[in-house]
């Protein structure tokens, strides 16, 4: 799981957060995306017009894991996930 509902998987608290006390050069997500590269090794390097997203977008009830993340393509990926969203706003 890359994060969860209690707190950051990475150990990083909210306070930490806003606190500033966490570095900067190192955002928490890359952590999770780490985590996801030792999971599929032979997935090569991420391109510019590429994206590592949820196979399953969170809000349609997809995990917050590593197997629920795919390299997709960038432009692709973005305009789903605000079809997506315009779709959820509406229901």
């Amino acid at each position: 799981m890359c994060r969860s509902r209690r707190g950051r998987r990475d150990g990083h608290t909210a306070e930490q957060l806003i606190s500033g006390s966490w570095s900067p050069t190192r955002p928490p997500a890359f952590d999770c995306f780490d985590e996801g590269r030792k999971a599929n090794p032979g997935a090569g390097p991420v391109g510019f017009d590429q994206v590592v997203g949820y196979k399953v977008p969170l809000s349609l009830g997809g995990a917050d894991d590593v197997a629920n993340l795919e390299l997709t393509d960038r432009q692709v990926y973005v305009e789903l996930c605000a079809q997506i969203a315009l779709q959820l706003r509406e229901s």
